[in-house]
């Protein structure tokens, strides 16, 4: 046991020396997840202090309409997914680090018939029953490889219901590293590259500023981009 545990660590640091030069692949991306969310002391800056007010006012819009089976992608510790399963809906959880799902089936217990969590990854092939009315992606996509994100696509636009809704949150701070957005603004950039990218299987319905809830140095700003799903043939 000693022996893989130290093999492992030693991968660990492989893969965090080369993330300050290049961009990781999804098998290294997974790993340094696993090994982040298997430290029991893990606290991202990105967890969540309140019930998102942007996540609220689409309820309110009833883009998320109530009772509605809901996909939370890339759920992480599960404390969105169980605030959602709080407000009466049907919520299914995943993430492809086992140990994220295992820290949110301890802090977030499944319920039965309104929230559950699966290990899997969003780029593969998804083993869920049936189909979601809305997906939620706050942080995911952008950390996916170029080289993965059609497999992300695909997979997602399986999941959601016809004329269903896709809620992705986006980081400025990634934004501005598109390409482009040197000489243009990254509004404008990001809403060229999610059409580009997601435009056969959804249609963009909406892009607005938010704040995105942080417990570190506060909240940062970003983007809640509204797709929704094409009809399917």
């Amino acid at each position: 046991m000693g022996f893989f545990r130290k093999k492992r660590r030693r991968k660990i640091r492989e893969i965090k020396r080369k993330r300050k030069n290049e961009n990781l692949n999804i098998e290294e991306k997974k790993a340094l997840w696993t090994e982040r969310w298997d430290q029991g002391h893990y606290d991202p800056r990105w967890t969540m202090h309140s019930f998102p007010e942007y996540i609220q006012r689409l309820i309110d819009d009833k883009v998320i309409p109530q009772r509605a089976r809901l996909l939370d992608i890339g759920c992480g510790d599960g404390s969105l997914a169980a605030m959602l399963a709080e407000k009466g809906f049907d919520v299914l959880g995943f993430d492809f680090a086992e140990t994220a799902i295992e820290k949110a089936m301890q802090d977030y217990p499944e319920a039965n018939g309104k929230l559950k969590y699966i290990c899997a990854d969003a780029t593969k092939p998804l083993p869920f029953p049936g189909t979601f009315r809305v997906g939620i992606d706050r942080g995911t996509f952008h950390t996916i490889p170029p080289e993965n994100r059609h497999d992300y696509v695909q997979q997602i636009a399986h999941l959601i219901d016809d004329r269903g809704y896709l809620i992705i949150i986006y980081p400025l701070r990634v934004a501005i590293k598109l390409p482009g957005s040197d000489t243009a603004d990254p509004a404008v950039v990001l809403k060229d590259h999610i059409s580009s990218v997601f435009g056969m299987n959804f249609h963009m319905e909406d892009s607005r500023e938010i704040m995105m809830q942080r417990h570190e140095k506060g909240d940062t700003p970003g983007f809640l981009i509204i797709l929704k799903r094409q009809d399917q043939a």
